[in-house]
């Protein structure tokens, strides 16, 4: 049954990203139906079957005439990994390719089949198909309706050890376009997937909608999602659990043609366990505001979270804390944030991220003296994290001189650097991080060298206290340094200012990495 669970939700979920740029209709109603005729699955031999590939087959009937030959559309899984579009692109193609031809207004009815291995289809049988009813009136706009309908079906593992329930809610929405599908406009409502086996796996995602805006190339200028929960669960000591999940993005071009996007993301609850390790995270914020101002741009982002606890090793308990933050980057050029846009743009097909990589730093050196011409500037002028163990509070701003750098060399860029930052850490919190690291360090060289894998109680006690040992030293020798300070509240402190090419630290010059030689 894990075999046949994981191709059962790939051949699903692969359906929910055409969604979002098929042509839909106007008068959309809910058409989700709650026992859908399913005809005779296509499928093809093993042999003819290419791996990690996606099959599905077109008809159309133009005007409620005859169905037109099937058309077979192949992509490689890899690309659509790599390109979620490809696959969208490829259908939004085939259907300008029939609608161009036809005298407006004109209605195209399509049916999409997923095409299967004969193998799968012993186990699957057959998917639901895609119907897609289209309209065009005489100016080339039109609108369309889609619908999957919902589905329950049982299958049974060959050996019988297993069997999984699957009930699909169906999935319907509505999407309307401009001539030549210049903008589109998209409205998907699925209505829910739930999975149980008898080996007590189970699967609940409640109903969900999406909402985008999408140019001719599809690239989003709006979207909306609102996820309100998403479970897995094997067993009590494996589950996941996702609730009420909101991401809205929207994006505007500037004078110059830079598109500036802004997000928010709000998450209820994120949690894991696994095996008794547990991850949970509790009322996230994320926001970014973009400000436009004319030759330059200003950039934000706002995080706060609730509660966010996670696995404490040494204590062998969760540490509990609240999280919040702003940070900032100011004056950036826009005709160099442009230019590397363009360059992202053009590397859209390429799918080596060693050639991408290369290309976009090559343009980041070419626009870096427009760039710092601006003197940009990273400020983090909020930071806060609350634990019972104590607090890490502080905020931290960095500046080039534009007057004085005129390339990313560090030669030149560290004499121009600007900062200043002042933090306060809890004595208690820092320990605890620093013997966590420690011993997560330790318990990796200890499975390295030692024959048995599994570490015994004395020996994780015996590894505790050396990692207690070194993180005494550890602090010791960054309070000896001067890079932390003790106050009388129980804290560290560390202020530290950065001026002309000399980084001072609670009063103390100290070096600075890949600073220019002096002599």
């Amino acid at each position: 049954m894990n075999r046949i669970l994981p191709a059962w939700l790939v051949s699903l979920l692969s359906i929910g990203p055409i969604c979002f740029s098929l042509p839909l209709n106007a008068n959309s109603t809910h058409l989700v139906s709650a026992s859908p005729q399913l005809t005779p699955p296509v499928t093809m031999s093993e042999s003819a079957t290419p791996p990690n590939t996606l099959h599905f087959t077109l008809q159309h009937r133009i005007n409620g005439g005859n169905p037109l030959p099937q058309e077979q559309i192949e992509i490689p899984i890899d690309k659509i990994t790599q390109q979620p579009w490809v696959l969208l692109e490829a259908i939004k193609q085939n259907f300008s390719t029939h609608l161009e031809k036809q005298p407006k207004p004109v209605q195209l009815n399509t049916e999409i089949e997923w095409l299967l291995s004969k193998k799968v289809t012993q186990v699957l049988g057959a998917l639901p198909k895609l119907s897609i009813q289209t309209r065009l009136d005489n100016n080339g706009t039109g609108a369309s309706q889609l619908v999957i309908p919902a589905d329950k079906r049982k299958i049974t593992k060959a050996d019988k050890s297993d069997q999984a329930n699957f009930d699909w809610k169906g999935l319907n929405g509505l999407l309307t376009f401009t001539n030549q599908f210049e903008a589109i406009n998209s409205q998907f409502d699925f209505g829910g997937l739930k999975v149980t086996t008898n080996q007590g796996f189970s699967l609940l995602w409640d109903a969900t909608t999406f909402q985008g805006l999408f140019d001719a190339n599809l690239r989003p200028s709006q979207l909306d999602l609102k996820l309100p929960l998403l479970k897995a669960q094997q067993d009590d000591n494996n589950h996941a659990l996702l609730e009420t999940l909101v991401f809205q993005f929207n994006s505007e071009k500037t004078q110059h043609g830079l598109e500036l996007g802004n997000l928010k993301l709000n998450i209820g609850h994120l949690g894991f366990t696994d095996k008794g390790s547990q991850f949970n995270l509790d009322k996230l914020q994320l926001t970014t505001d973009t400000q436009d101002q004319g030759n330059i741009v200003n950039y934000g982002v706002h995080t706060q979270i609730g509660n966010l606890s996670v696995p404490n090793i040494f204590i062998n308990k969760n540490l509990g804390m609240s999280y919040l933050s702003n940070l900032a980057f100011r004056r950036l050029d826009a005709e160099a944030l442009l230019a590397i846009q363009k360059t992202a743009r053009d590397m859209k097909g390429q799918n080596n991220s060693t050639v991408i990589g290369i290309a976009l730093f090559g343009k980041l050196m070419e626009v870096a003296p427009k760039l710092l011409a601006q003197s940009p500037e990273i400020a983090l002028t909020q930071f806060l994290v609350k634990t019972s163990q104590g607090n890490i509070e502080g905020n931290l701003n960095l500046r080039i001189d534009g007057n004085k750098a005129t390339s990313l060399e560090p030669e030149v860029l560290i004499p121009a650097l600007q900062g200043q930052s002042e933090f306060t850490l809890g004595k208690g919190l820092l320990e605890q991080l620093f013997m966590n690291n420690w011993l997560t360090h330790l318990r990796e060289e200890f499975k390295n060298s030692s024959k048995d894998k599994k570490i015994s109680e004395p020996v994780l006690a015996d590894l505790k206290k050396q990692a207690r040992t070194k993180t005494e030293q550890q602090i010791q020798k960054y309070l000896k340094q001067k890079w932390l300070v003790e106050t009388k509240e129980e804290n560290y402190q560390f202020v530290a200012q950065l001026q002309d090419g000399k980084l001072i630290v609670n009063g103390q010059e100290q070096p600075l990495p890949l600073a220019p030689d002096k002599h």
